[in-house]
């Protein structure tokens, strides 16, 4: 069966937001036949506004931060700004887990949500994990353990570079029509690992 042409009508619709002084631009509804809750407008010229485009056009402009990598134990907090060889180490970021936002763009209202997936870190040393959480570490624990969901230990001293890649799902939401575009974020911070030894002095 051949499905029925979309129907065409003429709504009135109310001023935009934020834009009270400026009458709404002419509209024309084109509601298929199967979505039809879904009025996709005109632009001014009367042809009809790609409206899933416009709005992963505007998910894509959504700001994501990079993530914020914390390492735990925080070796700025020693003289040798290091961490020794075989000293558990905690990873965790800070960055916000979800963002919102609402913009108008062509007259569309669209509704954005970020959400934050899982983090991929690399150590330098050739281990990569994947962490969909990341538990912060306190400031003092005593005997150090391991973190319980993102860390690492190193075995050799070097100096290494570890790097965090986040996946962000954006979904979005305008009239009537939506759509989930994912997205990386990735950044990087230096680590130096180092060997600690005792040293025995004579006592007088």
């Amino acid at each position: 069966m051949v499905p029925p042409p979309p129907v065409i009508t003429t709504p009135t619709f109310p001023s935009q937001p934020g834009q009270p002084d400026q009458p709404p631009p002419p509209y024309s509804c084109l509601t298929p036949f199967d979505n039809p809750t879904a009025c996709i407008p005109t632009d001014a010229s009367g042809t009809p506004i790609d409206v899933p485009a416009t709005a992963r056009s505007a998910a894509l402009s959504l700001h994501i931060p990079e993530p914020a990598i914390q390492i735990g134990p925080d070796p700025a907090r020693n003289k040798w700004n290091m961490i020794p060889i075989g000293f558990p180490l905690w990873i965790w970021t800070t960055e916000p887990k979800s963002l919102h936002a609402t913009t108008t763009q062509q007259g569309i209202t669209i509704t954005m949500t970020a959400t934050q997936g899982p983090t991929t870190i690399t150590f330098g040393d050739g281990t990569t994990i994947t962490c969909h959480t990341m538990t912060p570490r306190a400031p003092i624990i005593t005997p150090p353990p391991p973190s319980p969901d993102c860390g690492h230990t190193y075995q050799d001293k070097a100096d290494y570079t570890i790097t965090a890649t986040t996946t962000w799902t954006i979904h979005w939401d305008a009239l009537g029509f939506t759509g989930s575009i994912p997205i990386t974020r990735t950044a990087s911070t230096p680590l130096h690992v180092g060997e600690l030894s005792s040293v025995l002095v004579q006592g007088p």
